[in-house]
C-alpha cells in the first residue's frame, strides 16, 4: 500500500450561522442562461480576501450571496480560490409537479405553484452545507424537483480536472476538482452521496463543457443526454457541473429540507489521526530487537467528510497491515499491534495511517527506533576476583560510526555480577527511542580459601557406618564457609577404629583444599551386636536346647553363649535337664567392638511332658511292705517313649497316672524316701488299670560321691565317656543302662 503523503495540520473545521436569502418576487424566466464568458478569464486566485466575502463560521470558506447564485472562495496557504468562473456563483432551480420551473431566489426565495423555495448557508466540520427547504402553504401535496449548477474553476485554472469520489463498491458519493497535480493541491470538493452525514443523496448529477445543462429547466433535473466533454474525468476542457433531487414529495402544508456539502481550497477532504501515542505491552520482549514486539496504539481519528476509517501500520517499510476497522471520525481509539523489525534494518521504522470511506488517506505517523544491538563495545571488559560484592564495571558503547553512543540511548542490567562465574551487562533500548539489546560478559574468578579446617569431636566411637564429625571452615577474609555451596567433603579411613581423615575441595566462589584428622575408637559392646534366637519354653525330649546365634556384628570377638541353672551351675553346652536356665554372652575383643559380657540375655525352660487326650490309666495305692500303711509322697514313674511320666501318692498312697494309648505295655516302678524302690514292672494298660505297689524300708546309707546303685559299682569317669546327670560328682557308667536312684534322686540310662 503506497502512503499518500498528504500535508500534515489540515485547520480545525467548524460551523456557521445560516444565511438565509430569498429569491426577487415577481416572474420567473425559466429558461435563462448563465451569463456568457468574456473574453479573457478573470483571475480568481487571489493575495488578499475580496471585500463581498464574509468569513462562514470560523472555517477556512468564505461566502457571498447575491439575487441569483451564491458562491465560495477558499483559503489555500496564502491564496484565496476562487471555485466558478469569475465568481459568478451557483445557480439553482427547482420544478414543481414536473411543469413549473425557476431559478431560486438567494434573497426572498421563490415561490412557483404555492410552494416556496429557499437556499441558506452554514459551517459545516470545515466544509459548506447547502440547505434547500421548501415550503408548500397549498391543501394538496406536491412533487418537487430541484437542482444546482456552476461554471466551475478552481483559482485561476479554468480548466482543472474534475475526477469522481467513489466509495469501493463503485458508487460515487462525490466530485472534486483539484488546482494541479501536485500531491495536495487546492480543491474544489462536492460531497452529496449515500452514507455521508450531512448528505441527502442526490438523484443525479453531471460534469462536462461548461455550458451544458444551462436553464433551470435542465438545472432542475432535466439534464441533457449527451454533450461535450461529458462525465470525462481528468480531462482539459472549460468544465461545469451540476447535480439534483427529483420528484421529492413535499406534503400539504409541510416542508422538505434537502442538503450537500462543499467545500473549497484547503478542501482536500484530508482526513486525520490525531495523538497517537504508543505502550509498551511487552517489555522483554523489546529488550531483543528480533522477538515478536507488541505495543499498544491509542489515539483519535477525525474526517472532515465525517467518513469512517481503516488504520494501517507498516514495520521497516514492509507490507502495511490493517489493524482496525470502521473508526468513526471524532472517536479515540486503541488497539494492540504485534511484528517483528527487519534484522538489516537500522534505525527501524513504524508508520501508521488511516484510509477513510473516501478513499482518501490519512498523513502518516512515523517512528523510529534505533537497535541497541548494532552498537559495538569501545574495549574489552577485564576478569575480577569474586570478593562477595556485586561488581558494575563501566563500559563505552560505540555507534557504526565510531561515536560514543550516550549512555542516554540505553539502560543497563548486570546479571550473575556477585557469583563467580561468567557476569553479564546488558545494554537495553529506552522505550520508545531505541530497541533491542547489547549483551556483554565478564568473568568473576573463585577465590583462594585461606583459613582453618576443624572437625568435632575429634574421638567418635565405632558405628559400622562412616563416622562425619561436625566439620568447620572458617576463613581468613570471608569467615565461615558454607559446605555444598562454597565446598565438598570427602572421607578416608572413616569407618574402623583409627585416624580417619577429612578432606575439604572448594567449588563455586571458591578454589582450594584443606583437611583435618580425627579418632575413631572401639565401642562398647550391646545386646544388639548378637542376632540370636531363644528356645523358651520346651518340653523335655532327652534333647538339648540352647541359644541359636545366627549372627554377630562385623568388628565383634567370639561369642562364648553360657547357661546358668537354677543352683547356679554355669553350663557351656545347651541343657538337656528339665529345668530353667539363665543365658550369657560373652564376647571376646573384637576388632572393633571391645570384649564384654551381656548377662541375663534370655532364660530356658525345660518342663516334663503332659499328656493330652489320654486314653489309659493306670492308678493304684502304694503301701508298706511290713505294715500295711499307705505311703503319701511315693512317686510312680511311667516310661513312655523316650521320656517320663510321674505322679506322687497323696495321703492315702492314692495315685493315678493318664497315658496317651491303651493296650500298650509300660515300664513301671515307684519309689519313696527311706524306702527300697520296687522292681520294674511291665504293666498292660488297657483302659483304667489298677497296680498297687508295696515297699520295703529301707535303712541303708548311700555314699555321697560313690558306692552302689543297684548293685554297680559307682566312679569317676573322664568326662564324654557317660551321660551326665548333674550328680554332685557321681557318673554313671555309660554301660550301666537301666533306671538309677542315687542320692534320692532317679535317673535312666540308655
Amino acid at each position: 500500500m503506497k502512503q499518500k503523503n498528504y500535508k500534515k495540520g489540515v485547520g480545525r473545521w467548524t460551523f456557521l450561522s445560516l444565511l438565509v436569502l430569498f429569491l426577487c418576487a415577481g416572474m420567473v424566466n425559466a429558461n435563462a442562461q448563465p451569463p456568457k464568458k468574456a473574453g479573457a478569464k478573470k483571475s480568481a486566485r487571489y493575495s488578499y480576501l475580496p471585500s463581498d466575502y464574509q468569513q462562514l463560521g470560523s472555517s477556512t470558506l468564505y461566502f457571498k450571496m447575491t439575487n441569483e447564485t451564491f458562491d465560495l472562495l477558499g483559503q489555500f496557504g496564502e491564496y484565496y480560490y476562487s471555485s466558478t468562473y469569475a465568481d459568478y456563483g451557483y445557480h439553482s432551480s427547482f420544478q414543481v409537479d414536473g411543469g413549473s420551473s425557476g431559478w431560486i431566489n438567494m434573497s426572498d426565495g421563490t415561490t412557483i405553484d404555492g410552494v416556496t423555495g429557499k437556499i441558506t448557508m452554514e459551517e459545516w466540520s470545515g466544509l459548506s452545507i447547502i440547505k434547500y427547504t421548501f415550503e408548500n402553504t397549498t391543501d394538496e401535496d406536491h412533487l418537487i424537483s430541484t437542482g444546482t449548477r456552476a461554471d466551475v474553476m478552481i483559482g485561476d485554472n479554468d480548466r482543472a480536472p474534475i475526477i469522481r469520489r467513489n466509495f469501493p463498491d463503485g458508487q460515487t458519493f462525490g466530485l472534486i476538482m483539484a488546482y494541479d497535480h501536485s500531491e495536495n493541491p487546492a480543491s474544489l470538493v462536492l460531497l452529496f452521496g449515500e452514507g455521508l452525514n450531512g448528505v441527502d443523496p442526490v438523484d443525479n448529477y453531471w460534469f462536462g463543457y461548461y455550458s451544458i445543462n444551462g436553464s433551470a429547466y435542465e438545472t432542475a433535473g432535466n439534464y441533457a443526454s449527451s454533450g461535450s466533454n461529458y462525465y470525462v474525468e481528468n480531462g482539459d476542457y472549460d468544465s461545469g457541473l451540476g447535480w439534483c433531487w427529483k420528484d421529492r414529495l413535499v406534503p400539504a402544508h409541510g416542508t422538505l429540507e434537502l442538503s450537500m456539502l462543499i467545500g473549497v481550497g484547503d478542501a482536500a477532504l484530508l482526513p486525520q489521526l490525531h495523538q497517537v501515542q504508543l505502550g509498551l505491552v511487552d517489555a522483554e520482549a523489546w529488550k531483543n530487537s528480533a522477538n515478536t514486539q507488541t505495543l499498544s496504539l491509542t489515539g483519535s481519528f477525525f474526517s472532515p467528510a465525517n467518513q469512517k476509517a481503516t488504520l494501517y501500520y507498516s514495520v521497516d517499510g514492509g507490507e502495511w497491515t490493517k489493524f482496525l476497522d470502521g473508526v468513526e471520525s471524532g472517536s479515540t481509539w486503541n488497539a494492540n499491534v504485534s511484528f517483528n523489525f527487519s534484522s538489516s534494518m537500522n534505525p527501524h521504522t513504524l508508520r501508521v495511517m488511516g484510509i477513510d470511506q473516501i478513499g482518501t488517506y490519512t498523513a502518516m505517523t512515523n517512528y523510529e527506533f534505533y537497535d541497541v544491538s548494532t552498537y559495538s563495545l569501545a574495549s574489552e571488559l577485564g576478569n575480577v576476583t569474586y570478593n562477595g560484592r556485586a561488581y558494575t564495571p563501566a563500559f563505552t558503547l560505540n555507534d557504526a560510526t565510531g561515536a560514543t553512543v550516550p549512555t542516554t540511548n540505553y539502560q543497563t542490567e548486570y546479571t550473575n555480577n556477585v557469583n563467580a562465574g561468567t557476569a553479564s551487562i546488558g545494554a537495553y533500548g529506552i522505550f520508545p527511542n531505541t530497541v533491542g539489546g547489547k549483551l556483554l560478559t565478564f568473568e568473576i574468578l573463585p577465590a583462594a580459601i585461606n583459613g582453618v579446617l576443624t572437625a568435632t569431636p575429634q574421638e567418635s566411637p565405632y558405628t559400622g557406618s562412616e563416622i562425619h564429625p561436625n566439620v568447620v571452615f572458617t576463613d581468613n577474609t570471608f569467615g565461615v564457609l558454607t559446605e555444598g555451596t562454597d565446598y565438598t567433603l570427602t572421607y578416608e579411613n572413616a569407618v574402623t577404629p583409627g585416624t580417619a581423615t577429612v578432606k575439604l575441595t572448594a567449588k563455586g566462589n571458591f578454589k582450594g583444599t584443606a583437611s583435618a584428622v580425627y579418632t575413631i575408637v572401639k565401642r562398647d559392646v550391646t545386646l544388639q551386636d548378637a542376632n540370636y534366637t531363644l528356645p523358651g519354653n520346651v518340653t523335655y525330649d532327652g534333647n538339648a536346647h540352647g541359644v541359636e546365634i545366627i549372627s554377630t556384628t562385623e568388628g565383634t570377638g567370639n561369642l562364648t553363649v553360657t547357661y546358668t541353672d537354677e543352683n547356679g551351675n554355669v553350663l557351656t553346652e545347651a541343657p538337656v535337664a528339665v529345668g530353667t536356665y539363665t543365658v550369657t554372652f560373652i564376647f571376646a575383643e573384637g576388632s572393633c567392638i571391645k570384649a564384654g559380657t551381656i548377662t541375663n540375655v534370655g532364660t530356658i525352660t525345660i518342663t516334663e511332658d503332659e499328656i493330652v487326650n489320654p486314653t489309659g490309666t493306670l492308678q493304684g495305692v502304694v503301701t508298706n511292705a511290713e505294715t500295711g500303711l499307705p505311703i503319701a509322697g511315693a512317686t510312680i514313674t511311667v516310661y513312655v517313649e523316650g521320656r517320663e511320666l510321674t505322679a506322687v501318692t497323696d495321703q492315702g498312697g492314692r495315685y493315678s497316672i493318664n497315658v496317651p494309648e491303651a493296650n500298650i505295655e509300660y515300664v513301671v516302678k515307684c519309689g519313696a524316701e527311706g524306702y527300697v524302690e520296687s522292681p520294674i514292672a511291665t504293666i498292660l494298660v488297657d483302659g483304667t488299670v489298677v497296680y498297687n505297689f508295696s515297699l520295703n524300708k529301707d535303712d541303708s546309707q548311700l555314699g555321697e560321691d560313690a558306692g552302689l546303685v543297684d548293685g554297680i559299682n559307682q566312679t569317676e569317669i573322664a568326662a564324654g565317656s557317660a551321660k551326665h546327670y548333674g550328680l554332685g560328682g557321681v557318673s554313671i557308667n555309660g554301660n550301666a543302662k537301666g533306671i538309677h536312684i542315687v542320692n534320692g534322686k532317679k535317673y535312666i540310662v540308655k
